[in-house]
């Protein structure tokens, strides 16, 4: 049987398959994506797929930690 690798929402620290979370990550020219699927290169997270999680995620600065970027990054706001 093959394993299903499991992510950590950073907004309501849920653990679930990756393939139910949505992965965020900050493309190389800065940007923020929101990418449902594998295979991306650049910084990410992982969030549920509704707006409380993303909020939380901004809130406590889980965003701009995962991305390794300032908090007053402009791709955090944008995301």
């Amino acid at each position: 049987m093959a394993r299903v690798p499991e992510r950590t929402c950073i907004g309501c620290r849920r653990k679930a398959p990756a393939s139910e979370l949505l992965r965020v990550f900050r493309d190389p020219g800065g940007r923020a994506v929101v990418w449902r699927g594998g295979g991306s290169h650049g910084r990410s997270a992982y969030l549920c797929p509704n707006a409380g999680c993303l909020q939380a995620a901004r809130k406590k600065g889980r965003l701009a930690r995962a991305w390794r970027v300032p908090a007053d990054d402009p791709s955090v706001a944008e995301a």
